[in-house]
Formats: C-alpha cells, structure tokens, sequence
C-alpha cells in the first residue's frame, strides 16, 4: 500500500528528530566557582561578592532559576538540609515589587522559590558575573 504524501512527510519528520542533537543552552553569566564561605544575610551575601572584584555580583531571579535548572553541570550547590534549615537556599537580587526590603530566593532542593527580608535570614550565596557578549 503507497503511503499519503502526509504519511511521508511525518516519517520524514520523525527521522528529522532523530538526528538533531539536543542542544545545551548557554548561560550568558559567569557562574562563581564555590559558594560564599558561610551563610550570610542578604546585605552581608551583597558586600562580599563585590569584595570577590571583577563584576560578581548576586544574582538575579532568572540567573538563579538558570542556575537551579543547570546544578547538576554547575556542580557544588547545598541540594539538601544539612545543619542549617537554610543553607539549600540561594539568594537572588530580585527584590519583591512592592516590599523592596525583601528579595527573592531559590531552594535548589526542589527549585521551590520564596522570599525573605535582606537583614535576616542567613541563605547561601553563589555570585555571578555578566558575560561580555562579543565573546560569545
């Protein structure tokens, strides 16, 4: 039986997929090789990535989420509870739209993600820094 020209095209359709290698996606930030020495506050987290030098910086919800969805090739994050109810979670610098004395946070336990205020809770901090996208 001669298949349909539909026919045909979905089985060319489906060896197409077949031969495209899955694509890593590229993050556009520096990711720094280890997480601060301690926990921190937000504010104390802030201070020392600057003091790091070279343009490290806290990063941003979206880097944070990137960061959470690549842990596992990044390597080194805190995944689970371990001496403190908050070292699995990561600070961003995305403040909360109406409360700007609170920023929001990513658990890398499970991707879960909240918010706290800058000058209380101790998280883990893991800087990046902007890629210069001419080298890209």
């Amino acid at each position: 039986m001669m298949k349909t020209d539909s026919e045909k095209l979905d089985e060319i359709y489906q060896w197409m997929l077949t031969q495209i290698a899955p694509v890593k996606p590229r993050l556009l930030f520096e990711v720094y090789s280890s997480d601060a020495p301690k926990l921190m506050t937000y504010l104390e987290a802030e201070k020392w990535a600057k003091s790091i030098g070279d343009g490290w910086r806290i990063p941003t919800l979206e880097e944070l989420r990137l960061m959470y969805e690549h842990k596992n090739e990044i390597g080194g994050f805190v995944t689970k509870l371990s001496g403190s109810d908050y070292a699995h979670w990561y600070w961003s610098c995305t403040e909360g739209r109406d409360v700007p004395s609170v920023v929001w946070d990513v658990r890398f336990s499970d991707g879960l993600e909240d918010w706290n205020d800058k000058d209380y809770f101790r998280l883990s901090t893991r800087p990046v820094r902007s890629v210069n996208h001419s080298t890209i």
